[in-house]
């Protein structure tokens, strides 16, 4: 629909892409939902600066997709892409940055490379110990990341 109003390239058919994204996600069509991620992004890199915090977020959509699918070294890149950028951002966007950490955590967790996974890990609960209050839930979550390993 909105491609009859809209160029096929607009921003706006770019974010309308990455919800279609997000519902196929979660009906487990994560081939298309990455399809999807992957063609906002395209649109995303011809009407954004190059490190555009809503790059960062499909960036991340991205690496987690292929993080379900097992494709691990996939979605580091991805995170270590969205990660680069939220850091050119700091302090700003720090809980997505902490995010983006934890998922890398995750995936080198599940690479079993535990070292670097906890550095990850560690970096996450720094985050959230400097800009959350100690009650909250992702520290928590931090934490038991950390106790896992």
């Amino acid at each position: 629909m909105l491609k009859d109003y809209y160029l096929s390239d607009n921003i706006y058919i770019a974010a309308n892409l990455k919800a279609i994204g997000n519902v196929l996600y979660q009906m487990k069509e994560y081939d298309q939902a990455f399809k999807s991620h992957e063609k906002a992004l395209a649109i995303q890199q011809k009407y954004y600066e190059s490190d555009d915090i809503n790059i960062a977020d499909t960036l991340c959509r991205m690496g987690f997709i292929r993080y379900i699918e097992a494709k691990y070294n996939d979605a580091i890149d991805f995170y270590h892409r969205a990660e680069a950028i939220c850091k050119k951002y700091s302090p700003c966007f720090q809980g997505f940055l902490a995010y983006i950490l934890s998922n890398i955590g995750d995936v080198l967790y599940k690479q079993e490379n535990y070292d670097e996974a906890f550095e990850y890990y560690q970096q996450d609960l720094d985050i959230q110990e400097n800009y959350y209050p100690s009650a909250y839930m992702n520290i928590v979550y931090s934490l038991n990341n950390m106790g896992n390993i």
